[in-house]
């Protein structure tokens, strides 16, 4: 079972709205985990696979993901709207990935923020995907919601900026001149009217 900080990105919003959540959260039991996080959770192992060995989504239709550490609930059957959902995903990926010839890709990358005010190695995270490009300076972090509850805006995203900053603070030789946060969420409820893929830059 992964880590998770109670500094992570997911809850990034939260405690930089309210410092003392974090305190508060200790004191209650852990929040049991649902059928519909862990289909997120094999949606995001199947987007990973994709990208790290440049397949289709439409290729792994039928097969049981997560393929390590089923976690509490067991393994979930990659479906065809599964895929069709992680394709929209993947697809944008791709399309910054060909921007330029030098386009280098991160796929679930995990970093650490050394603060001052925490314990070492206490706030961290993992990026689901970036497309760093050294001959222009442009970053892309790409963060993939399967939900199709509540829409994510990309804009000013606390999430993605902790992601963000987590690429930067990890990657000391990057040269930066543009920063793009995306957002992935092809099955959100207004998806047609605000699109599948939200950007903010």
């Amino acid at each position: 079972m992964a880590l998770h900080s109670r500094f992570g990105g997911s809850i990034a919003d939260r405690y930089m709205n309210c410092a003392g959540s974090v305190a508060l959260c200790a004191t209650v039991p852990p929040k049991k985990v649902g059928v519909k996080a862990e289909i997120g959770t094999a949606a995001h192992d199947l987007a990973a696979l994709c990208l790290t060995t440049d397949t289709d989504a439409a290729h792994y239709v039928g097969e049981f993901f997560p393929r390590e550490d089923p976690g509490p609930l067991g393994r979930f059957l990659c479906t065809e709207e599964m895929a069709r959902a992680v394709q929209v995903y993947l697809d944008a990926v791709r399309a910054e990935l060909a921007l330029t010839p030098d386009a280098e890709i991160y796929v679930e990358v995990g970093f650490a923020f050394d603060l001052p005010s925490a314990d070492e190695g206490e706030v961290f995270g993992t990026t689901d995907a970036m497309v760093y490009h050294p001959s222009t300076g442009r970053l892309r972090v790409f963060d993939y919601k399967h939900g199709e509850g509540i829409s994510v805006s990309a804009e000013d995203n606390s999430q993605l900026k902790f992601y963000a900053g987590g690429a930067v603070f990890s990657k000391p030789d990057w040269r930066l001149t543009k920063v793009i946060l995306t957002i992935a969420q092809p099955r959100a409820r207004d998806a047609d009217e605000v699109g599948k893929i939200k950007d903010f830059e």
